[in-house]
């Protein structure tokens, strides 16, 4: 979930078998992403999940899913071509014996990422902040104001719009157990080096937020497109979805299903010229999440 639930407790469900014929004639769908292609780490083997594309293009960023370990660790890995990367590791500044994941990069070259080392009464910290090198982070430190006092219900996605203003959050229910009895997306806005709930979160996002889960957010850089992921009793597995709105201050629209990714997937990130989604999908022969790509 961008974190996964995948992240948190590996669950490989039924992949889905609806049909898709017709679906692009509906207002209530998105075909303008076509081509799936599988995005090639060089040097790295494992699973790949939760890819996230630097403002510069030059880095990839994501996370492993080690089946049956509680830890779970960033990676990076450096541009070759749009399908292409060259690995360099695991970013051992920010990983732990923990879950450590869902990295994200504003303009600034600060990696915002998920980890739950010291995720503890009282302050239930989740998301942190650091500084990127270009082969390490330093300065590393809670994001403040982001917490839930409440055990077991906490903040366990983010993406930041490349000013680092604005943080997109997915607010979980874990209290009953993975995957998240509830999961619906969260606005945050920054002041200072803190972040607070946008109080008009949730009418900016109640065309968004279902009975369903909703996690993964990816914002474009105007802010005014979004895709997410969703898990709905529609769909037997997580499905992508596209939601736009007409300022970056307003309310999003009806989503729409993307229909040209398919399969377990989850976790879209905007290549930096917005024409590409990335995501992470299960290969169900091989049982490895793999990075994908679809372009306009």
């Amino acid at each position: 979930m961008k974190a996964t639930r995948a992240i948190l407790v590996p669950i490989l469900l039924t992949l889905c078998i609806a049909s898709c014929a017709g679906e692009s004639d509906s207002p209530n769908y998105y075909s303008e992403l076509a081509s799936p292609e599988r995005i090639i780490i060089l040097g790295y083997g494992g699973d790949a999940m939760e890819p996230f594309i630097s403002r510069d293009g030059k880095y990839l960023f994501f996370n492993d899913n080690v089946t049956g370990s509680p830890e779970k660790n960033i990676h990076f890995a450096t541009r070759i071509s749009d399908a292409i990367f060259q690995y360099h590791g695991p970013l051992a500044a920010v990983n732990s014996t923990e879950v450590d994941g869902v990295p994200t990069l504003d303009s600034g070259n600060r990696l915002y990422f998920l980890s739950i080392v010291n995720y503890a009464a009282p302050e239930y910290y989740t998301l942190y902040r650091g500084t990127w090198t270009g082969s390490t982070v330093t300065g590393i430190a809670p994001l403040s104001g982001l917490t839930i006092p409440t055990s077991l219900v906490f903040y366990f996605d983010i993406d930041i719009s490349p000013d680092g203003e604005t943080a997109y959050l997915s607010r979980g229910d874990f209290t009953g157990g993975s995957p998240p009895s509830s999961a619906d997306l969260v606005i945050a806005t920054a002041s200072g080096s803190a972040f607070s709930v946008d109080p008009d979160s949730d009418s900016i996002m109640a065309n968004v937020n279902t009975a369903g889960l909703e996690y993964a957010p990816a914002i474009s850089e105007n802010g005014r497109e979004l895709f997410f992921t969703r898990f709905d009793p529609l769909f037997s597995t997580p499905r992508i979805y596209r939601s736009t709105r007409n300022s970056s201050s307003g309310a999003f629209g009806i989503p729409q299903l993307v229909i040209n990714i398919e399969g377990f997937v989850e976790g879209p990130a905007f290549s930096p010229n917005e024409r590409s989604i990335y995501y992470h999908r299960l290969n169900t022969l091989s049982g490895l999440f793999e990075i994908y790509r679809v372009t306009r």
